[in-house]
């Protein structure tokens, strides 16, 4: 570990070597288990970006973390680092469920660990909750969320249970094993927790995603509203100029090329402007506000596929999937949520 926060510092210096001082709105430690690092790494890291990026007390620093890395010392040395987001991968408060999806923390853990981030100081606190699956009933996912309800959480991400391809689960489906729960009892569950969590104060500001007032994550909101963005580290990815730019994903390729001083780079794609175009479309669908229509229109307008776009746009709206108001493109609650996936396959 320590190999590599001295290889991730290198590619940071050289990568932003005679650039400008961009003011970072925010740092994000996620791809896995980075609280698994240690505070004294975590430092690190964020001393070297400080010399090349303005931090200042309006950055939203955020550490994804497991509940079983988080006692109170750690939580307490996390909060000096200037961290001051957690996001703790939760996905459940029933120890059945968690057994299901084979985590390493029981439900104990789970609420343990917030109460200690919030008893050192964290006042902004994210967790993940997961749903769909076949030994969870609808009525054991809402006792999920009022447990949530009732701690000091900010936010909170629910995420149905996706099967990726090489998984164990995926191994498991193919053997004939019952994993994912129904179509239709997973949209219940979905549109209930909705209703609950806007009941329960959560401002419902993506498809997956609630947040107190003013808690919205700022590093999210970026990628969904195509800003720019730098990705550090092995995996990692970049949005820059129209660039996407994706590091090697092997070790020892990513430090030979930092050892050579060449930047880790794996490939480098240039959007043109009608994929600019979809992606933007795409991901300010995913916000509940949707697309500032007249704004996209003279940005993309011009295009040829724009019309064809617009076309099946409208057809949508006309099934009441979609919906144009104050000048903003969005999807309809509940359904044209429930089906985003297929109306963005749509339209595209």
């Amino acid at each position: 570990m320590d190999h590599y926060i001295e290889l991730l510092k290198t590619e940071i210096s050289l990568r932003k070597q005679n650039k400008s001082i961009d003011h970072a709105a925010s740092i994000y430690f996620g791809g896995g288990t980075p609280s698994f690092l240690g505070s004294k790494r975590l430092n690190k890291i964020l001393s070297t970006l400080k010399q090349f990026f303005y931090i200042d007390k309006t950055t939203e620093i955020t550490i994804e973390s497991n509940p079983s890395d988080l006692s109170l010392a750690y939580l307490s040395a996390l909060k000096e680092t200037g961290i001051n987001r957690i996001s703790i991968g939760t996905q459940s408060f029933s120890d059945n469920d968690l057994l299901f999806l084979e985590r390493t923390h029981d439900a104990g853990a789970a609420k343990e660990s917030i109460k200690d981030a919030h008893k050192v100081g964290f006042d902004n606190i994210s967790i993940d909750l997961i749903y769909g699956f076949s030994s969870q009933s609808k009525e054991q996912f809402m006792d999920n969320l009022k447990i949530a309800a009732a701690f000091p959480i900010t936010h909170i991400s629910i995420y149905c249970l996706s099967i990726e391809n090489g998984t164990l689960f995926y191994h498991r489906k193919k053997i004939g094993k019952q994993i994912a729960s129904s179509d239709e009892l997973s949209s219940e569950i979905y549109i209930d927790s909705v209703k609950f969590l806007k009941k329960n104060g959560f401002h419902h500001y993506e498809i997956s995603n609630f947040a107190k007032n003013g808690y919205e994550s700022i590093h999210n909101i970026n990628y969904w509203q195509e800003g720019e963005y730098w990705g550090f580290g092995l995996s990692a990815s970049s949005y820059l100029k129209g660039k996407r730019i994706k590091n090697t994903e092997n070790y020892n390729e990513y430090a030979g090329m930092l050892y050579d001083e060449k930047f880790p780079v794996k490939s480098t794609e240039r959007l043109c402007e009608e994929n600019k175009m979809s992606e933007e479309l795409i991901l300010g669908l995913r916000l509940t506000k949707g697309v500032n229509w007249g704004r996209f229109k003279h940005k993309y307008g011009t295009l040829e596929k724009f019309s064809i776009i617009e076309n099946r746009i409208d057809r949508w709206i006309t099934l009441k999937m979609l919906k144009m108001k104050d000048g903003c493109l969005s999807l309809v609650f509940p359904r044209g949520i429930v089906l985003s996936d297929e109306i963005f396959m749509d339209i595209l």
